[in-house]
């Protein structure tokens, strides 16, 4: 049994900084929550007392956190639906979500996904992004979707497709994620023919 460090989210592996901005951010959701609820104010009412839309009085209800997007300029908007997440774009053709991190550990190994070498050449269209959260659990996927190769340095960048949360799809550069998504740690791929 691990100790707590006193806050959540710095026992999942955020930093510091990030783990008691995280955990402001949900006190004050929760402060919220309750004046809501005590003075049962309609979600209408409640937008306008806050200054929000209503969409976003329901996140708050919800529980939900919505991503700082204009933090990742470089992200491109590409859908605006909630139907699916990340694991249900890359595994279910955006079908619908896929909760249980366990359903997607067994989709990568009865569906026979191979790890390739962190090596964009050797990426293609369609293979599969992992990303990872401090203590090296899968927290989020894309699906490779762009390579450019600069000239004049050689350098190749990937964009990649996912889904981030409530927040719809996105394409991105690999590693230009919100920190709740992690890091990318490995690229996998279906490739029956792949030679290691």
């Amino acid at each position: 049994m691990l100790r707590s460090t006193g806050n959540v989210f710095g026992d999942l592996g955020f930093s510091a900084g990030e783990a008691e901005h995280l955990r402001v951010r949900a006190d004050l959701m929760i402060a919220l929550q309750k004046a809501i609820s005590k003075r049962r104010m309609s979600q209408a009412k409640a937008a306008k007392a806050l200054g929000v839309t209503q969409p976003r009085v329901i996140d708050l209800m919800r529980g939900r956190i919505r991503m700082n997007l204009e933090a990742f300029p470089n992200a491109k908007p590409m859908s605006a639906s909630a139907i699916y997440n990340c694991y249900g774009l890359a595994f279910a053709c955006r079908r619908s979500a896929i909760v249980d991190e366990e359903d997607v550990s067994a989709i990568l190994v009865d569906d026979g996904y191979r790890q390739l070498p962190w090596d964009p050449s050797a990426w293609l269209s369609g293979d599969i992004v992992i990303y990872r959260d401090g203590n090296g659990a899968m927290v989020h996927v894309g699906v490779v979707a762009k390579k450019q190769v600069d000239l004049a340095t050689g350098e190749t960048s990937v964009e990649v497709l996912s889904a981030w949360g409530e927040s719809g799809e996105y394409l991105h550069p690999i590693g230009d994620v919100p920190s709740l998504l992690g890091r990318p740690t490995e690229v996998v791929a279906q490739r029956f023919l792949y030679d290691q």
